[in-house]
């Protein structure tokens, strides 16, 4: 009797989960089966960039502008079918993001994105959607021939040639006038690694398509999308061979993947490439500070004596707050003898870095790489461990105290712990006097928070509030154990820094802190 009811409530509960699963299914036309997962949080963001090198210089008439989203993304992981599948759905949603920030046209929209595996990197590109065409010189329309751009590599563009000729020159152009997301990512790889042969990598791709019914607003594709190809013109599907590129199967399943650890662009028509250096373990500067500092080393190379003879200039640049340190470089592009730049357009460049990568925040920028063709502009982070600031021997405001009554008075103030919150200028001690009567005692957020990591609820154990103050204490006055003065340290960590600043205090009040001393 019990192992008939144990069936039955295991029948009740496969049922209830069947009707769950199928409640949650997405309604669109595309049938294949896919999950929805994430990528684990280590690593950096996956993002794509609009290429702004195939818009044109001149957009005449108005509204004549190409749409195109890519980028390149470095794993660490072994990418299975499923993981590049997954990819490319994200990168989709990423693009899609961008549009409602940018407000572009649904008609200026793609709606494919492609991930091109080589090795390790992923090469993420849109289709394109626009004019001028990023392939052919004409469109079929304009009486394309199917003459191919000066800048197009080699490779791709026999490639398409050699598909040309197969079809007995009856139908010169590609189906979609080669603007398709797989022509895109071939592109870049040719782009990126000149000199070396797509074919002897052993690529894989996959297009996601994703599509809007702009009349009534329903999704109508969310999936894998096959090669483009017709009875009456070639594309993508003969392409695709030509290349020794592997295609994934519609109906793999998207399987989760670990963050990126490096996130780059390369621009198809002109000399630019975008590396996002940051990682999660990076510290982070905020823009303004970041700004600051480019500005400085713009300034100067802009003011350098050699001109044209500029070899390069770096700096390193300590924030206003935590222990975060910038280290901002202009270096010569290889293969490059000598280059200058103006300060607008020096500080143009970096600015890309800064602004179009770790595009979700402005308070935890972590660093970029770009060219011109001609310099580098480059920047990058570091943890410089934070020195104690000792307290000025000034006798008409201050006094020394020995080190053991600086010991009693932390062991007084410590001892319950501290929490602090990020508004907080001090810690939720309210019946615990802040000022001893010979020793001045406070933990805050200091004024800066720039190079730290954002400001969250802090917990303090008694042990660590008075090591942090004993450290500040030990490291100042040190060929004394009876005349010591104090200082003040900044403690950077997971939840924002904090200053922990003692002193000795001449007077007899007990009351709240005064804050710690200016040096």
């Amino acid at each position: 009797m019990a192992s008939k009811m144990m069936s039955k409530i295991i029948l009740l509960l496969t049922l209830l989960v069947g009707l769950v699963l199928a409640s949650n299914t997405n309604d669109t036309t595309d049938t294949t089966e896919f999950f929805e997962l994430t990528a684990r949080d280590d690593g950096i963001d996956l993002d794509v960039f609009r290429d702004k090198s195939v818009r044109p210089k001149n957009a005449k008439p108005p509204g004549f502008d190409s749409y195109l989203w890519s980028s390149i993304a470095t794993f660490t992981d072994d990418l299975t079918d499923g993981k590049l599948v997954q990819i490319a759905d994200d990168a989709h949603k990423l693009m899609r993001d961008h549009w409602k920030a940018e407000k572009i046209d649904i008609t200026k929209q793609p709606t494919v994105m492609t991930a091109l595996k080589v090795g390790r990197s992923v090469y993420l590109a849109s289709s394109t959607k626009g004019n001028p065409p990023v392939v052919y010189q004409r469109r079929r329309g304009q009486d394309g021939k199917g003459d191919i751009k000066k800048g197009v590599p080699d490779d791709l563009a026999n490639a398409l040639t050699a598909c040309l000729n197969n079809r007995g020159n009856k139908e010169p152009q590609h189906q979609n006038e080669a603007q398709c997301g797989e022509v895109m990512a071939i592109f870049a790889w040719y782009k990126k690694n000149p000199g070396k042969t797509i074919a002897d990598q052993s690529p894989v791709i996959v297009a996601w398509e994703y599509k809007v019914d702009p009349q009534s607003n329903k999704v109508t594709a969310n999936g894998i999308k096959p090669p483009c190809n017709s009875k009456n013109y070639w594309g993508c599907q003969s392409l695709l061979p030509k290349l020794s590129i592997r295609e994934v199967k519609e109906g793999t399943n998207g399987e989760s993947y670990s963050k990126p650890t490096e996130l780059r662009q390369q621009e198809l028509l002109g000399k630019c490439g975008l590396t996002c250096t940051g990682t999660a373990d990076s510290r982070g500067t905020t823009r303004d500070e970041i700004m600051k500092h480019v500005d400085d080393l713009c300034d100067r190379m802009s003011k350098d004596k050699r001109g044209k003879r500029f070899k390069g200039l770096s700096q390193e640049y300590k924030n206003n707050g935590g222990s975060t340190v910038n280290d901002v470089k202009i270096y010569l592009e290889e293969g490059q003898s000598q280059g200058i730049a103006s300060k607008d357009e020096c500080k143009k460049n970096f600015q890309k870095t800064i602004d179009e990568c770790d595009t979700n925040t402005r308070t935890q920028k972590k660093g970029g790489r770009i060219g011109d063709g001609r310099l580098v502009y480059s920047w990058s982070t570091h943890e410089e461990e934070p020195k104690v600031k000792c307290q000025e021997h000034d006798k008409d405001n201050y006094s020394h105290q020995t080190r053991d009554t600086f010991i009693e008075s932390i062991k007084s103030y410590c001892k319950d712990g501290l929490k602090l919150k990020p508004q907080d200028q001090q810690g939720e001690n309210p019946d615990q006097p802040t000022v001893m009567s010979t020793v001045n005692l406070l933990v805050r957020y200091p004024e800066s928070q720039a190079g730290c990591h954002t400001g969250k609820d802090h917990e303090v154990s008694a042990e660590d509030c008075e090591r942090s103050f004993l450290i500040v204490v030990d490291e100042c006055d040190t060929d004394t154990r009876q005349e010591k003065w104090g200082g003040s340290r900044i403690f950077d960590t997971d939840d924002g820094c904090f200053d922990y600043s003692v002193t000795g205090w001449k007077g007899e009040y007990v009351g709240p802190a005064l804050p710690p001393p200016r040096h």
